[in-house]
């Protein structure tokens, strides 16, 4: 069965990784120092394009319009932190304890926050990473002093505060794994805390597949990375999965909007099976487990 999405959807903040491609593609005629020239400004391209990823509070706030439904049972618990040892271990999971912060925040679950914060911060110093969480902010979280507009500033600033700096110290692949892990964990939470309306869920979670490729094009540009090549291998069945769907953008235009973000528009299709879309499920679920250790 086809389904067609409507005519003017908006992915909000969504990176260019199908642009950049073309770019490349015309370099074919050039010198081997421009070609080598242009390769380095397309990878460029793509790794600012990259920044532009939606953060796990955006992504959720894209899908869910009353048709998820918040059970603590499915975020991270905080004692897994302890199974973390290894460092792709360490920042993968500062990406899934990222996503569970903007899943307690958009249900307004403040009790619960501080503790996350914590392990996050926690990580963070294991890997000399700044995660921009003061011992004040954690005060007023644990002690529910901030409303909930506030906090939704606070954990979009600590997400977007934590990337930059990995950025700013060019940490390519700590950046890769931790968007990842994020990501993964982002559809996971979507996934189990469908309450309603199947159908609908599940095309907002093939629509990711857009984020997924541009995820993926990044981890392939870092994958002499033991690590990063680890990660790709563990991402290949859900790759498999999304490639299924034979998904499709047609008159794809990009502007940007008034407060200065990327918007990418467009006509998406893509066929869609109960039984392809079902694997895509099992196959996050596993990674999340894996990647988790839960």
């Amino acid at each position: 069965m086809k389904n067609i999405l409507s005519p003017s959807l908006l992915f909000i903040l969504i990176s260019l990784a199908c642009i950049t491609c073309t770019q490349t593609e015309q370099n074919g005629n050039k010198t081997a120092n421009e070609t080598e020239n242009a390769d380095t400004t397309a990878l460029q391209n793509l790794e600012d394009a990259i920044c532009y990823l939606p953060s796990p509070y955006e992504i959720i706030t894209y899908i869910e319009t009353g048709k998820i439904k918040f059970n603590n049972q499915f975020i991270n618990p905080l004692n897994n932190k302890e199974r973390y040892i290894t460092t792709k271990d360490k920042i993968i999971n500062i990406g899934v304890y990222s996503a569970d912060v903007a899943y307690l925040v958009f249900f307004e679950k403040n009790s619960e926050l501080g503790n996350y914060f914590k392990v996050i911060d926690n990580l963070c110093k294991e890997e000399n990473i700044a995660s921009g969480i003061d011992q004040k902010i954690k005060d007023k979280i644990i002690n529910s002093t901030l409303n909930a507009d506030t906090l939704t500033a606070i954990s979009n600033e600590v997400y977007k505060y934590t990337l930059d700096n990995i950025l700013e110290k060019e940490q390519k692949n700590t950046y890769a794994l931790l968007l990842s892990g994020a990501f993964v964990e982002t559809l996971y939470l979507i996934i189990k805390s469908a309450d309603t309306d199947p159908e609908y869920i599940s095309k907002r979670i093939i629509e990711q597949k857009l984020l997924f490729d541009d995820l993926l094009a990044l981890l392939q540009s870092l994958k002499k990375n033991k690590n990063i090549s680890d990660v790709i291998l563990d991402m290949e069945n859900i790759k498999m999965s999304f490639s299924k769907m034979n998904f499709k953008t047609e008159n794809l235009k990009t502007e940007k909007s008034k407060d200065n973000k990327l918007v990418l528009s467009g006509n998406n299709s893509f066929e869609y099976s109960k039984e392809a879309y079902e694997n895509l499920q099992s196959d996050i679920i596993k990674l999340r487990t894996k990647w988790t250790k839960k």
